[in-house]
């Protein structure tokens, strides 16, 4: 129910958004490594297996 009641407030179109939790640990991850840059925290999140394992993402690409 809950889920439904979230769903009504997103657009049906654009890119899909994080999940809170990968949102916060990203947060996490600027703050200690100096980072104010949305995109370069992207791309360090992109090219380091170190952040891509506290993310909680895979490490082979789909």
């Amino acid at each position: 129910m809950r889920a439904e009641r979230v769903h009504s407030f997103l657009e049906p179109s654009g890119r899909p958004s994080l999940a809170p939790v990968i949102f916060v640990k990203l947060l996490l991850v600027g703050h200690v490594k100096s980072i104010t840059s949305g995109r370069k925290l992207l791309e360090l999140t992109s090219l380091h297996l170190g952040s891509r394992i506290f993310m909680g993402y895979e490490l082979h690409p789909t």
